[in-house]
């Protein structure tokens, strides 16, 4: 055992969590998303008045901190004449309205970040992370060695999305990695040591306490787990405690919800209201404006009273700007709080008159979004104002105008045909050695080992959480690419792991040990 770390040592770590973030790195600054400024305030605008206006940063609306010189401070709507003069934030802290389905956990963390590194720090961890559930995926079907690991690393940084996501100052990097780490935690068939299964679930709960959409992702995941596991198609010691993982980190988040919610009602007087995007969605979709225009007034909805701007599309509907389209932004309070109530409702009378047509558009939706993870969410081309968003402060405005994301300059083109053919080879990996392993199944003289068992359940886990993942983006919300793009990256991994777990089958018996290595025994990346 090697237990002397030189120079190179050290200098090879950094170059690989840099590797892994290289995106923000020729960017000079990690990549921004309209989202990203509610994160950061949901953090800095408690501190700032937990502080008595002590704490503060650029972040800090001096607008927002007036109305609440108290955490208890319960504040008024402003008049309505003045809310439909022009549109509100989503967010509005000056008139108590608070939007949920964010986790203020990642907000807290994302502030962190910000404040420590003017979030450079977001970028390593994501990146640091990332290598690490490498290496135990890895190490998972017996390989250990260190030129393998840098082989999947770099292809994993050159060929596929996952470091403009580890770039992305949003929570999208967790949903890929807690839906790798579940996988392997449940089916791996070797042996895995108590460290390995900790970090593997701790990822599991930080990527279901980062976002709301992958509580369900993991919950799908989760029961396919159990299923697989009664059919014995799992190692019942492994899916036992990726199972009590799940199920652990599904309690957790409906705990934080509770808290979140809690938390808002003690201080504004009222839980925090939802958007309305089941209504914008089947609004968008055709069949939402249809019912409207036959059945308003008299279906009673809220929503009837915007039927003269039926919104083309459900992001024109929640958050355009312009009045001619724009629907939530332009809506009182009251309003606002009447359509979140009413978002179900309304989304169950458009299913009950028009089953077919919104039926077909969920299924033509969800594919739509499940083949949809281009790149072109990198340039914000700040030339246009809208892109350029004016709810960031201005000196960090200025830096990503600047940025070469801001100047439009990233070839999002060459990036899409490299991340669009990397999963179509994978997805051709992947049918290949299926039909392989289904003759292989006949032969007893070279059956699968037990390393090619494990990725197959991966697959299939992974599988289930890539149509949930769809399903939600396209179904549920407006299909976006960043949607599909921050888990894509798990068909190329998958599909190379069944190449390498081939390969060592062919080499080595199943689960032979290899002599660790300095790199194979460094913490976080080993």
């Amino acid at each position: 055992m090697h237990n002397r770390k030189g120079i190179s040592y050290y200098f090879l770590i950094i170059v690989m969590v840099a590797m892994m973030a290289w995106p923000a790195i020729v960017n000079g600054q990690p990549f921004f998303f309209p989202d990203t400024t509610t994160y950061v305030r949901s953090a800095d605008f408690p501190i700032h008045l937990a502080s008595g206006g002590r704490i503060s940063t650029v972040w800090t609306r001096s607008e927002d901190a007036a109305a609440h010189r108290s955490p208890t401070a319960r504040p008024a709507s402003p008049p309505a004449d003045q809310d439909a003069a022009a549109p509100k934030r989503g967010n509005d802290l000056s008139s108590g309205f608070i939007m949920g389905g964010r986790s203020p956990y990642f907000g807290f963390g994302l502030y962190l970040t910000y404040v420590l590194s003017n979030f450079w720090l977001f970028v390593a961890i994501g990146s640091i992370l990332s290598l690490w559930l490498v290496r135990l995926a890895l190490r998972a079907i017996g390989i250990e060695d260190d030129r393998t690991f840098l082989l999947t690393a770099a292809l994993l940084a050159l060929l596929t999305p996952l470091p403009f996501y580890t770039s992305y100052l949003l929570a999208d990097i967790f949903a890929g990695l807690g839906m790798l780490a579940l996988a392997v935690l449940a089916a791996s068939r070797g042996p895995m040591g108590r460290r390995d299964r900790l970090v593997l679930a701790g990822l599991v709960i930080l990527c279901i306490m980062s976002h709301p959409t992958h509580v369900l992702i993991i919950l799908a995941m989760t029961v396919t787990a159990a299923i697989m596991a009664a059919f014995r198609l799992l190692p019942r010691a492994n899916a036992r405690f990726a199972l009590g993982t799940g199920a652990v980190a599904v309690a957790l988040a409906v705990a934080g919800t509770m808290l979140t919610n809690f938390a808002i009602e003690r201080t504004f007087g009222h839980p925090p209201h939802m958007a309305p995007l089941l209504t914008a969605r089947f609004i968008g979709d055709g069949p939402g404006a249809r019912y409207i225009r036959e059945y308003c007034p008299g279906a009673d909805f809220t929503v009837c009273r915007f039927a003269d701007r039926i919104a083309p599309t459900s992001g024109a509907f929640l958050w355009s700007t312009d009045k001619r389209d724009g629907v939530f932004l332009f809506a009182t309070d009251a309003e606002r709080k009447a359509l979140s109530a009413e978002d179900i409702p309304f989304a169950l009378a458009v299913l009950k008159t028009y089953p077919i047509e919104q039926a077909g558009m969920i299924v033509k939706n969800s594919l739509l979004q499940a083949a949809m993870f281009d790149d072109r969410w990198l340039n914000y081309s700040c030339k246009a104002e809208a892109r350029c968003w004016r709810t960031v402060p201005e000196p960090i405005r200025q830096r990503m105008a600047a940025s070469p994301a801001g100047r439009g300059l990233w070839p999002t083109g060459a990036l899409s045909i490299i991340h669009y053919g990397t999963v179509g080879i994978a997805l051709l990996t992947m049918a290949a050695a299926g039909i392989a392993a289904l003759r292989r199944r006949r032969d007893e003289r070279d059956p699968l080992t037990a390393g090619e068992r494990a990725v197959w359940a991966w697959i299939a886990l992974i599988a289930v959480g890539l149509a949930v993942n769809a399903f939600l983006g396209g179904a549920l919300s407006d299909p976006q690419s960043r949607y599909q793009g921050r888990v894509i990256w798990l068909v190329p991994f998958t599909a190379w792991m069944l190449v390498m777990a081939r390969r060592q089958s062919r080499s080595a018996p199943a689960f032979q040990a290899v002599p660790a290595t300095p790199l194979a025994e460094a913490s976080p990346v080993a």
